[in-house]
């Protein structure tokens, strides 16, 4: 969480054996430029969560990733409010082989 800063960059990877929960909430509020990058990655069976919120920044980049095979469960909540230019890319990847070893 980040609260009245002129420049936000935030970069979240989590990387996780099954079964697995991984949940991720960024939150910035009155930031002039957020960048925020989140990918979560799992096998199944898991549950993969990315909740995602800006309030009040001039301008919001957000890319969210998710990647979890069909079986897994796959959440994204972004929310932007009062951002004068704004910028979400969204993925979820379904089919998808990672290698734990």
């Amino acid at each position: 969480s980040v609260d009245k800063s002129e420049t936000t960059n935030i970069e979240t990877t989590l990387i996780a054996e099954p079964p697995s929960t991984l949940i991720d909430t960024t939150s910035v509020d009155k930031s002039e430029r957020a960048n925020i990058e989140t990918t979560l990655i799992a096998e199944p069976p898991s549950t993969l969560i990315a909740t995602t919120s800006v309030d009040k920044s001039e301008r919001a980049n957000i890319e969210i990733t998710l990647i979890a095979e069909p079986s897994s469960t796959r959440i994204d909540t972004t929310s932007v409010d009062k951002s004068e230019t704004t910028n979400i890319e969204t993925t979820l990847i379904a089919e998808h082989r990672y290698n734990f070893s």
